[in-house]
């Protein structure tokens, strides 16, 4: 049976959707959060929970960085083959 697109790059079509979301949400979180710190000259202890919050943003931009190595490295997307 002949279908329109592989299974093969239909995962590989959901990878890239599902890796822009997370990237695309945790850049807008992190900027956010990064927004919200006093000025400059203003120097206080950060608390807790901002840290805890900052921590998550990292490991999710990691967790990104995976998901977009799993794109590259499983379904070859953004390396191109030489003709």
């Amino acid at each position: 049976m002949h279908y329109l697109i592989s299974l093969f790059a239909l995962a590989a079509i959901v990878g890239a959707v599902i890796f822009k979301n997370w990237l695309i949400s945790a850049q807008i979180s992190r900027t956010i959060a990064y927004k919200a710190w006093l000025p400059y000259p203003a120097v206080q202890a950060p608390l807790l929970i901002l840290l805890s919050i900052k921590a998550l943003l990292v490991i999710a931009l990691l967790s990104g960085n995976y998901l977009r190595g799993n794109l590259v490295y499983r379904y070859h997307i953004g390396i191109y083959k030489e003709l």
